[in-house]
């Protein structure tokens, strides 16, 4: 082959809204995981505090190709919180369980993609999660008496949420996305043919708004 043989692949919104909607969910599974630590304010302790959903729908997730970058965008994602409350009332602990729900949810990421070493490489810039609102839902002997004390607890326990979000998503999705790009195969066969095509990337893709070109040789 020439010196400067070589082709373009090209990336259009359709091939985007595909690799979204297959990469989200694995993602959504990692955030799982996240562990949020205790809390206690006033005589009021919330204890064992974990996530007992995480639900984005890919239908709410936007991939958007901009000038050098991908911004995924997702509003109105749910997560569920369950924990334990503890409440002093005289000289005795009275416990109970509690619910947490969120709403005015959003997030935001940008994507950037690279090449090294014939491998495309991807990294996340920014990203951000605003978790606007969270309710408590409580029951049994403490649900009218800290009713309004347990509010106190909603912007400390979503300020954590918010950053620990962020942190799974970009850990996530560079580590995912990177150990994907360097076990993808750079060889494949022709059929009925004694020969393969090896190929590999050459150059940092170009992104534009209308399409994303991966130069392969």
């Amino acid at each position: 082959f020439a010196d400067n043989s070589g082709a373009a692949i090209g990336v259009r919104q359709q091939t985007l809204d595909d690799f979204k909607n297959a990469f989200f969910p694995w993602v959504v599974k990692q955030i799982q995981n996240i562990k949020i630590p205790d809390q206690e304010s006033k005589g009021l302790r919330v204890k064992n505090i974990h996530l007992t959903n995480f639900n984005l729908p890919t239908k709410n997730v936007r991939a958007i190709l901009q000038n050098g970058q991908i911004e995924l965008q997702a509003n109105d994602f749910s997560i569920g919180v369950a924990a334990h409350v503890e409440k002093k009332i005289l000289f005795a602990w009275v416990k109970d369980s509690v619910g947490i729900t969120t709403s005015d949810t959003t997030i935001h990421m940008t994507l950037k993609v690279g090449y090294s070493n014939g491998h495309l490489t991807f990294g996340v810039p920014s990203v951000s999660v605003d978790i606007r609102n969270l309710k408590f839902h409580l029951g049994g002997v403490l649900g009218n008496i800290i009713a309004a004390i347990v509010n106190l607890f909603s912007k400390p326990i979503a300020r954590h949420l918010n950053g620990k979000v962020a942190d799974v998503i970009k850990s996530a999705t560079v580590d995912g996305l990177n150990k994907l790009a360097q076990t993808t195969p750079t060889q494949f066969p022709i059929s009925n043919m004694p020969i393969e095509v090896s190929y590999a990337p050459f150059v940092t893709p170009a992104i534009t708004s209308a399409y994303a070109a991966f130069g392969i040789d």
